[in-house]
Parts: structure tokens; C-alpha cells; sequence
């Protein structure tokens, strides 16, 4: 961009509400995390302008009134200095207007279906419990350029809300997303002195536009081509008469301690309540569905058909492809579509929270399995839901594989979730995730609805 040539300027502003946390990482290890989020030195939440700008820039790039817009931005000549014509503010949050809590994991032996040994590990996620409002300005040469630049963005929103595009690390589990509630800008005329002023001052006086979070909804733009996701919506719940369980050894925030407490307690998140409260809710992890359900059962099936590597060692791993990067990964469908080593899939699925969950406390006595007696009389006991309905959101991205490859997973996964409903072919109990799913964990689909982007 040529900056003398510049006469007009875009300042859009947008509030979204972070539905899920966020794995903002700052490449340090926490005080009892693996990874911490990116804070200030004096405690405050940092979202870079970066971060906001990468996300603007894909989410324009799946519209198809944005992809030039988004292509503009970062992409100069060689041989040529020049000035980004893009610019976005950081967000910071005082301490008291966001949350911190600890994301265990633990890497899955493909082999043998079994943990990985020492391979515990844990993320810090950031939960705002206030809107996160991204500013930005966006300079041009024509005023005309700037009122298609300022519909565009709003379209970016829309797609952002969809949870295609998110914030941060983690999208494969759900992790990052927003939902925009408003959307303002205004056009600023660079010869008019007064109009000068408002360029960086902290309130603008007179917005040109507005959009609430009913508006944004009802815009639905024109995807591009190659640019198109699907998404499942999956209403599940625990079988009846079944115990499920993600379990952590951390209570629940606010819990009432009792003097005798269990080995492991069911895994919650704060979550904001309409009334603006903050609750923590036992919820069924999209990490766990995704890989003890969605992976697991889809890659069971990919053997079958010699389609699957078995694990690094394995000689289908041999058949491996340059990604845009130039860097080689494994070309099975597994690794394509769930992502290994080297790359991400093409999956993910959010965390759903548990409505009108019932728990239980259960103990358990330990039996030698050579003698058959109980081993020094020692008991233990963990915190399992027998009742609730969670809604699961999958989502399948299609422009990061630009062949049928993803739309042959869209095909696995709904016949999957076919699978899971009701008195549907498969065995009652046959599909579980969570803790001890040697005898609890089983769940069952009651409804699927799809939404792709692409009608």
C-alpha cells in the first residue's frame, strides 16, 4: 500500500462473547500447567493484534465479497517496501473480568487403545466472563472500496459465529470460539481535519453503520469455492441406567468440600448463564468424543480397508505428501482427516455442557485378580453423572483438503451418529468415552441435525 495515496479509512469495531476457553498460548509453562495463556505483567489477559488479524483475514477468505479484501493484507511485492493497510488494536482484561482453568489431556497409544506412558500433560484456557470488542482500521483509496470492505467484515462475523474460524490453539477441540454480538463503523475522510482526529481516539462520535447480534445472524453470505464446512448438530445423552464420567482430580469451582472426598471428581466448566451468573457445569469434553467415539470408531472401520496407519511405525506411513509448507506427513485417511504428528485434521468438536445432570458418588473396593480378595481392604470412589443430555457441535472443514477426501468423512460421520441413535443397529453400550469404559460410559444419540454451509 502506498500510504500517500490513502484518503479514507474504515474503523470497525466488534464485541463478541467467547463461547469456549481460549488457548491463547505465550510459549511458557504455568506454575502447574504446560502451557500458559498470554498475560501482562501485571495480570492482565493480552489477545494480540495478530491473533485478531489472522482471524479477520480467514474468515473474509471463505466469503466470496472477501476474499480480495483478505488478500490484500500481507502480501506485498518483493522488491517493494510498503505499508500494511490493515491495522488492529490488542485487547487486554483486568484480572477481575476473566478466568482461568486447567485443560488436562493425555495422548491415546493408537495401537493398543491404552494411555500413552508419562504422557499426562495440561493447557492453561482463558475464560472472558465480558465481551472481547476487536478494533481495527483498514485504509483505502476509494470511499466505495471502504463500504464493501465494512460489509465484508460483517460477513466475516457471520462466519465467525458459525465456529468454523476461531481465536487461538485448539480448534480441533472446540476451543477459541466466538459469537459476535455487534457489529459499528465509520468512514473517516483523511482531508477533513476533525474527521483526522477521531482516527485514533479512544470514542468515535457518530457511527456510520450498526448491527446487533440479530442482525449478523440473518446475513448468511455467499461462501466461496473451496471455502465450505458442514456442521452436525448431535442432541446425545447418557443411556439409562448407565454411569459416565470425564473425570479430574480438581473439585468444581465453588464446591462445597466435605471432610471425605472422592479419588476423582466429574470434569466441569464455567460457563456464563443467561442471567449473567457464572456456573460450573459438568460437561462432556469435544476432545473425548472426538477421539474415544469420532476417531476411534472411524479408524476401526479405515483398517478394515487397509486406509489407516497403525502407529509411526507402520509401513502405510511410508506414503506420505509435501503439505503447502513443504513439510511431509502421512497420506492415510486417519491422519488426513483426524491429523497426526506433523499436522492438524479436518475435524473438531466443542465441548458440551450437561443439562439437568444427575451425579452420583461410587465406591469401589479393589480385588486381587490372582487371589480374588480384596487387596489391604482399600476403597476408593469417583463422582459419575446417571442422568443429563448434552448437544455435541461437529464441525467439518472442507477447504483444508481441496479433493472428496472430507466429504467421504462428512459421509463416516453421519452414518456413525446414524448408528448411535435409539434402538438403532448397533448393541446397546457399544460406543463409550469417559473414565473406566470397560464398564460405564455408554451414551446414545437422539437426534442429529446438519447445517452445511452450502445449501
Amino acid at each position: 500500500m502506498d500510504i500517500t495515496k490513502q484518503k479514507y479509512v474504515l474503523r470497525f469495531e466488534a464485541d463478541c462473547q467467547a463461547l469456549t476457553g481460549l488457548m491463547l498460548r505465550s510459549g511458557r509453562a504455568g506454575d502447574f500447567t504446560d502451557s500458559s495463556v498470554e498475560k501482562t505483567s501485571d495480570g492482565r489477559l493480552f489477545v494480540n493484534g495478530y491473533v485478531w488479524a489472522s482471524l479477520l483475514r480467514r474468515a473474509l477468505s471463505r466469503c466470496t465479497n472477501g476474499q480480495k479484501l483478505a488478500q490484500e493484507w500481507g502480501k506485498y511485492a518483493p522488491d517493494k517496501i510498503e505499508v500494511a493497510p490493515f491495522w488492529s488494536e490488542s485487547v487486554f482484561l483486568r484480572e477481575r473480568d476473566y478466568m482461568t482453568v486447567v485443560n488436562p489431556g493425555i495422548r491415546i497409544n493408537r495401537e493398543w487403545g491404552a494411555p500413552e506412558s508419562g504422557a499426562l500433560y495440561s493447557d492453561e484456557l482463558a475464560f472472558p466472563l465480558v465481551p472481547l470488542t476487536f478494533r481495527c482500521r483498514v485504509f483505502f483509496e476509494e470511499k466505495s472500496a471502504a463500504e464493501a470492505a465494512a460489509e465484508a467484515l460483517c460477513d466475516s462475523l457471520w462466519v465467525i459465529s458459525e465456529g468454523i474460524e476461531t481465536i487461538g490453539g485448539g480448534w480441533s477441540y472446540g476451543f477459541g470460539r466466538l459469537k459476535p454480538s455487534a457489529a459499528r463503523w465509520v468512514i473517516l475522510d483523511l482531508k477533513e481535519s476533525a474527521e483526522r482526529k477521531q482516527l485514533w481516539a479512544s470514542k468515535v462520535e457518530g457511527w456510520h453503520g450498526k448491527l446487533d447480534e440479530m442482525d449478523l445472524q440473518r446475513r448468511e453470505p455467499e461462501i466461496a469455492t473451496g471455502k465450505a464446512w458442514h456442521r452436525f448438530k448431535v442432541w446425545a445423552g447418557i443411556t439409562e441406567g448407565q454411569l459416565l464420567a470425564i473425570h479430574t482430580d480438581v473439585p468444581e469451582m465453588g464446591a462445597d468440600i466435605q471432610d471425605e472426598l472422592p479419588d476423582a471428581f466429574i470434569f466441569t466448566r464455567p460457563t456464563i448463564r443467561e442471567n449473567g451468573m457464572l456456573e460450573a457445569i459438568p460437561v462432556v469434553t469435544g476432545k473425548a468424543f472426538r477421539q474415544a467415539v469420532l476417531s476411534r470408531e472411524i479408524e476401526r472401520l479405515l483398517r478394515t480397508r487397509g486406509k489407516a496407519c497403525l502407529n509411526t511405525s507402520d509401513p502405510k506411513r511410508e506414503a506420505t505428501v509435501p503439505d503447502a509448507s513443504g513439510k511431509r506427513r502421512c497420506n492415510c485417511k486417519r491422519c488426513l482427516w483426524f491429523g497426526d504428528a506433523d499436522a492438524g485434521g479436518v475435524i473438531a468438536v466443542g465441548d458440551a455442557p450437561v443439562e439437568e445432570g444427575v451425579s452420583q458418588l461410587i465406591r469401589r473396593l479393589q480385588i486381587c485378580e490372582h487371589s480374588r480378595q480384596s487387596m489391604n481392604n482399600k476403597f476408593f470412589n469417583g463422582e459419575y453423572l446417571t442422568g443429563g443430555n448434552f448437544t455435541l457441535d461437529v464441525i467439518i472443514d472442507h477447504s483444508r483438503q481441496q479433493d472428496t477426501a472430507s466429504l467421504e468423512l462428512e459421509k463416516e460421520v453421519r452414518e456413525l451418529l446414524g448408528e448411535m441413535l435409539k434402538d438403532s443397529v448397533a448393541p446397546p453400550g457399544w460406543y463409550r468415552l469417559g473414565a473406566t469404559t470397560t464398564c460405564t460410559g455408554q451414551i446414545e444419540v437422539r437426534s442429529v441435525t446438519e447445517y452445511p454451509s452450502i445449501l
